[in-house]
């Protein structure tokens, strides 16, 4: 068997013996079945995994800038009651995000307040 099956079939076997520990009880039932369900799981990804999202994300944010400043322009160029005067941007233009290092999300993380979600609270 390979350890793949084996991990699998252990999961599937302890799954099944957390629910039929509360056979028959609806409520005990429900909150083992959200208990098994909603674990808080952390996924760990290696440096290519990493580099791969981070470029993804850059990418996505990059082309979502984009349509906003297209979204805006023809808002604007399409505006009958107002005349706006275009003015060419004057600078760098926005081609890549900056890389971050480890210790700057760090940092940021540690200064945002702690959310989750009700449910969570109430019964995690």
């Amino acid at each position: 068997m390979t350890a793949h099956a084996s991990i699998h079939k252990l999961r599937t076997d302890f799954i099944k013996e957390e629910l039929d520990a509360v056979s028959g009880d609806v409520k005990a039932t429900w909150r083992v079945a959200q208990r098994l369900l909603h674990t808080a799981c952390k996924t760990v990804y290696d440096d290519a995994e990493c580099k791969k999202l981070a470029t993804t994300f850059s990418q996505f944010f990059i082309q979502k800038i984009h349509q906003i400043r297209g979204n805006i322009a023809s808002a604007l160029q399409s505006s009958m009651r107002r005349q706006f005067a275009i003015k060419q941007h004057v600078g760098p233009t926005l081609a890549a995000f900056q890389p971050v290092t480890t210790d700057e999300v760090q940092r940021l993380l540690s200064r945002m307040p702690a959310k989750s979600s009700t449910y969570c609270r109430a019964r995690c």
